[in-house]
């Protein structure tokens, strides 16, 4: 069943997700684990945006993420998906591949994704799940 978007129970669960991501990817630091230049790092995150986005809303949203977070340096690869399973009731995905972690990293530091991140996703996302791998 459905999260109801803006429950605090949503915002409970992607805190817990969130703080689940943050501790796997200290324990691998913590062991050691250390990524060379030939571990690609794949990064998806799947989302919907918030009630009564449509039509142009939604072309922009997507466009201007597509034109702003392919400029950042180390981004390869980066797609805009339509999310089209009945297994899972997101609408729209993004994947992008790096070289490494460090990139991965880098990206995520970027000036020009926190200004994304904080200008256009938290106002117009209504929840969102993010999956990291390294091949």
């Amino acid at each position: 069943m459905p999260v109801p978007a803006g429950s605090s129970l949503e915002f409970s669960t992607q805190k817990v997700l969130k703080q689940w991501s943050l501790c796997w990817r200290l324990s691998w630091d913590l062991l050691g684990y250390t990524p060379t230049m030939n571990t690609p790092y794949h990064h998806q995150v799947i989302f919907c945006l918030k009630a009564g986005t449509s039509g142009p809303a939604v072309e922009a949203f997507l466009t201007d993420a597509q034109r702003i977070l392919t400029t950042i340096p180390g981004v390869r690869n980066f797609q805009v998906l339509k999310q089209v399973s009945p297994k899972n009731d997101y609408d729209f995905g993004f994947i992008m591949e790096f070289a490494h972690r460090g990139d991965y990293r880098a990206y995520d530091a970027h000036p020009d994704h926190t200004a994304f991140v904080q200008g256009r996703w938290v106002p117009e996302v209504s929840r969102f799940l993010e999956i990291d791998f390294e091949s």
